[in-house]
């Protein structure tokens, strides 16, 4: 799992896969954050939500929690990769935050994403589980999967130019099974 909402503890198995990586499948086409690449954000409005109201705002009750993300709203920003580690399933989910929603995620014509070089089917991707903020892209491994590079990328893009917020992908989990 990759859980880029802060404080994280522990290690994650799921990582985002920098542009200098030359082992990647997508090498030469992932753009970073300072070549207008996949944003990485954090937003910690909702921080103090659960502090008593009269606490809120002394030195003493500063929280750090907060939702990370990674966003994109245009096909400008490239393709987000994200390897994989081993995976006895072969399920992959990815997690969003508004202005995504698991609906509009499914639904966005003009969102690519690959597993295994392959682009997944659109029709096959479901809200998983039922009414949480999380889209199953992948229920298990296709019969074609090739692991012999040891590991397996997904692939995550835009195909329009210009896209407005509501068409965008913000992503703050991607967890793999």
């Amino acid at each position: 799992c990759l859980n880029l909402e802060k404080p994280t503890f522990g290690y994650h198995t799921v990582s985002i896969v920098p542009p200098t990586d030359d082992l990647s499948p997508y090498a030469g086409q992932i753009k970073g954050p300072d070549d207008g690449g996949w944003h990485l954000g954090f937003d910690n409005r909702e921080a103090k939500k659960l502090v008593p109201k009269e606490e809120k705002y002394l030195p003493q009750c500063a929280h750090l929690d907060g939702c990370g993300y990674v966003r994109s709203q245009s096909s400008n920003t490239g393709w987000l990769v994200i390897k994989l580690p081993k995976m006895d399933v072969g399920r992959v989910l990815l997690c969003v935050m508004k202005p995504t929603s698991p609906d509009s995620f499914i639904k966005n014509d003009q969102l690519e994403v690959t597993f295994d070089g392959k682009v997944l089917d659109r029709s096959t991707f479901e809200n998983y589980p039922k009414k949480s903020k999380c889209v199953m892209v992948l229920k298990s491994f296709p019969e074609s999967v090739n692991d012999s590079g040891g590991h397996l990328y997904l692939g995550v893009r835009l195909l329009n130019e210009t896209l407005d917020a509501a068409n965008g992908v913000t992503l703050t989990h991607i967890i793999a099974l």
